[in-house]
């Protein structure tokens, strides 16, 4: 995708530019739809997008760039906040609740 955007015309690189918006805005809105574990067409689908998005992600402009990064923080923050926290205490793995987290934990 990169050599795409290098090589690319204007109308190339508007269209790379377009689609990483597309796909950013699409998946911020539609994520949780996609990502339904009955619907396997669909969430084919999310993974297709994502692997453009990651090849998008390469490319050498930095408002490009900017794109595909707000949608990989919102993508990462999501999945944070998804799965609980583990802290490690006297050899035992205890999972918190997202809101019962402290905010530093210290792992011994």
């Amino acid at each position: 995708m990169n050599v795409a955007y290098e090589r690319g015309n204007d109308n190339v690189q508007n269209f790379i530019e377009d689609l990483a918006l597309f796909l950013t805005t699409y998946f911020l809105k539609h994520r949780s739809i996609l990502e339904r574990p009955d619907q396997s067409m669909l969430l084919e689908g999310l993974m297709a997008g994502h692997q453009y998005l990651a090849n998008i992600s390469t490319v050498d402009d930095i408002e490009v760039f900017k794109i595909a990064l707000e949608y990989w923080f919102s993508l990462t923050e999501a999945l944070y906040h998804e799965v609980p926290p583990v802290v490690r205490t006297s050899g035992r793995l205890i999972l918190l609740p997202a809101r019962d987290c402290p905010s530093q934990l210290v792992v011994a």
